[in-house]
C-alpha cells in the first residue's frame, strides 16, 4: 500500500521522475518479498532441525534437511504396509518434507522420543489415493508397494491437507535420473544465487531444489518444471540444433510425462 501511494505521488507531483520512482518502488518491493521468503523458510528450516532431532536411530542423510527439503507436517497415524503379499499396521509419527516422508514409530511413554522406521522418498510416490470412509490415504510407490496412512483423529480436514501436501510435493518431484538423446536431468541442491537457465531468476535459498543436465549444463528451477504461466519470463537458453526437440521437451514436461518416459525407456520400472 505504501509503495503504490508513493508512485502515485511520484506520477502527479514529479512526472519526469515518475520511472525512477517505479523502478525504485518496484526494487523495494522485490527486496520486501525475498526477505519475506527468506525469513519463512529459515522458520521452516529450523521446525525442520527440531523435529528431526527428536527422531532416535534417523540415518544420517535424513538428518540434513538439505537433502530432505522443508518440513510441511507431522501427525500421527495408523501406518499399514504391504510388501510382498505381507500386511503390517503400526501406529507412528508420520513427518513429511518437500523431499521425504518419514515414519517413526510412536514412543512408549509419553515423553519418550519417537525411533525411525521407515522413509518414503516424495519421487517414487506415483499416486495418492484418498478414501473418507475409512479415513485413510493410501500411497501407491513406483515398485509397486502400497502405504495407507489411516487418520486417528477421524478428520476430513486433516486428510485432506495431508492429501494436498502430498500431491504438491508429488507434482514437484520429477523423477530422479530421466534422460534422453544424452540429457540427463539429476535432483540437485543448488547453491543460492544461482540463476535458472530457463527463467533467468536467482534460487532464492539453497535448500531449494533443482535440475541440472551434466550434458547441456543447464540449471533448473525446481518450479520451472512445471506449466505455470508465472515461469514463463524468459526463452530457453540456445542449444545445439541437434537438441532443441529435447530441450523443448524439458521445458515443457511434468512429473506424469517424466515418469512415462522413463517406464517406456527401461521397462525394469512398470
Amino acid at each position: 500500500m505504501l509503495f503504490e501511494r508513493l508512485q502515485k505521488a511520484a506520477e502527479k507531483d514529479i512526472p519526469d521522475a515518475a520511472p525512477c520512482v517505479g523502478e525504485i518502488v518496484a526494487a523495494m518491493q522485490d527486496f520486501l518479498d525475498k526477505t519475506n521468503e527468506y525469513k519463512k523458510q529459515a522458520e521452516q528450516l529450523a521446525a525442520t532441525k527440531e523435529i528431526l532431532r527428536q527422531i532416535q536411530q534417523l540415518p544420517t542423510d535424513l538428518g540434513n534437511p538439505t537433502l530432505i527439503g522443508l518440513h510441511l507436517g507431522n501427525d500421527s497415524f495408523k501406518v499399514k504396509t504391504v510388501k510382498s503379499g505381507k500386511v503390517e499396521s503400526i501406529i507412528c509419527a508420520c513427518i513429511l518434507t518437500t523431499k521425504q516422508l518419514i515414519v517413526a514409530n510412536k514412543p512408549p511413554r509419553k515423553d519418550g522420543q519417537s525411533t525411525y522406521a521407515f522413509n518414503i522418498p516424495v519421487d517414487t510416490i506415483m499416486e495418492v489415493r484418498k478414501c473418507e470412509k475409512t479415513f485413510a490415504l493410501e500411497l501407491i510407490q513406483n515398485d509397486g508397494d502400497r502405504v495407507t496412512l489411516e487418520c486417528l483423529k477421524r478428520s476430513k480436514d486433516l486428510l485432506s491437507l495431508w492429501k494436498k501436501h502430498l500431491d504438491e510435493t508429488k507434482s514437484l518431484n520429477l523423477p530422479n535420473g530421466w534422460n534422453s538423446n544424452g540429457h540427463r536431468f539429476q535432483l540437485i541442491t543448488i547453491p543460492e544465487g544461482t540463476k535458472c537457465t530457463k527463467c533467468y531468476q536467482p534460487l532464492p535459498s539453497s535448500v531449494m531444489q533443482g535440475y541440472s543436465c551434466s550434458h547441456c549444463s543447464q540449471t533448473v528451477h525446481i518450479h520451472c518444471f512445471q506449466l505455470v504461466g508465472a515461469a514463463r519470463r524468459g526463452t530457453a537458453p540456445a542449444l545445439p540444433t541437434q537438441h532443441l526437440a529435447v530441450a523443448a521437451y524439458h521445458k515443457n514436461v511434468t512429473r506424469q510425462r517424466a515418469t512415462k518416459f522413463c517406464r517406456t525407456r527401461n521397462p525394469a520400472l512398470t
